[in-house]
């Protein structure tokens, strides 16, 4: 029997392959992310092992055979999320559900509230806790603050960006610690030297806190 290989495919989910189809795959490469059944039986389990498996990132075993895959900006709520699916985020999720527990795979930044729960099947990146009275305010891609738009924000206000926050050198240290403002930025937080110190402290990044001009 030829026996095939499957390779540059993003996302490949075997949840639906039964044994004998297993059997018909040589070499699995190239791949972000492979779905494995937590749950198989003895000879799925016999002819997986038999796969010859190269340059794959992520192996995940998944108890549910549905999944979603998300992008960017996520947020999770008691509407938007069942039981029986696997959320697979690449960016940043803010989770807010308060009865619901999601099964999370999260390859970025967790924002969740201290109320929710979650299930986490992988988490490659940072998971933070945010108190239920912080005013989340999110924006997809990345947002300029000036000394305008702190002043508008709510008292104790998150800001948080898909990709990067650039603060503007108008912004002083008083006007966000008056207002308790923080950050969580995919990417990084920008802002001058007078702010550096207090940015630091507050802020949650998936790369770096960068100084303007450095």
């Amino acid at each position: 029997m030829l026996r095939k290989t499957i390779k540059n495919i993003a996302l490949l989910d075997l949840q639906n392959f039964t044994a004998e189809a297993l059997r018909e795959i040589k070499k699995i490469e190239s791949c972000a992310m492979l779905l494995v059944p937590k749950n198989a039986s003895d000879e799925w389990k016999n002819a997986y092992a038999k796969i010859t498996i190269r340059n794959v990132a992520s192996i995940i075993e998944v108890e549910h055979r549905k999944y979603s895959v998300l992008n960017g900006m996520v947020i999770l709520n008691d509407k938007n999320v069942s039981g029986d699916c696997l959320y697979i985020v690449n960016g940043i999720v803010i989770l807010e559900t308060v009865e619901k527990i999601p099964d999370l795979c999260v390859n970025g930044l967790l924002l969740k509230r201290k109320k929710s729960r979650y299930e986490m099947t992988r988490m490659n990146g940072r998971s933070v806790e945010v108190e239920d009275n912080v005013v989340i305010k999110p924006y997809p891609n990345t947002i300029e603050i000036d000394g305008d738009t702190v002043r508008s924000f709510d008292y104790n206000t998150l800001v948080a960006a898909g990709n990067n926050v650039d603060i503007d050198d108008d912004v002083t240290e008083q006007m966000l610690s008056d207002k308790k403002i923080t950050f969580a930025a995919g990417n990084e937080v920008k802002c001058g030297k007078s702010i550096l110190g207090y940015v630091k402290v507050n802020s949650t990044v998936g790369n770096k806190i960068t100084e303007k001009n450095e």
